[in-house]
């Protein structure tokens, strides 16, 4: 069986990117106004990026109108893979949104995006 150099490419692409680490936003509203939403990463001067493990994922916090964009381990998302959850108290709202894929926790309605997929996929599917 001859194998093409095309398809060998084709398999070591993929083979390579499931092994890359995803990178993340790193910054806080508090001490960078551009961290905060909506997000201006052009204008924002020093704001981190960096790669996580496979067992972390990218973070955004939102406390009040502050958010905070990290890594967090993908056990302690409390809306998993790609979701938001959003608590309130006396004090404010926390909006806590986890995601999986390079610099999603810079956009300010990244899982909005996710959301058009899915339905759009089910909607093909049904």
């Amino acid at each position: 069986m001859q194998v093409s150099v095309f398809t060998i490419v084709i398999l070591c692409s993929i083979c390579i990117k499931s092994v890359q680490s995803i990178e993340c936003y790193g910054c806080t509203g508090e001490s960078n106004t551009h961290c905060n939403d909506p997000f201006d990463r052009e204008n924002a001067g020093n704001i981190s990026i960096f790669s996580i493990s496979a067992d972390d994922r990218c973070l955004k916090i939102k406390v009040n109108n502050d958010v905070t964009r990290f890594a967090i381990h993908a056990d302690l998302c409390p809306a998993g893979d790609n979701g938001c959850s959003t608590k309130s108290n006396s004090e404010g709202e926390i909006t806590m949104c986890c995601c999986n894929s390079d610099l999603c926790n810079g956009s300010s309605s990244f899982f909005s995006v996710v959301s058009v997929l899915i339905l759009s996929i089910f909607g093909y599917i049904v």
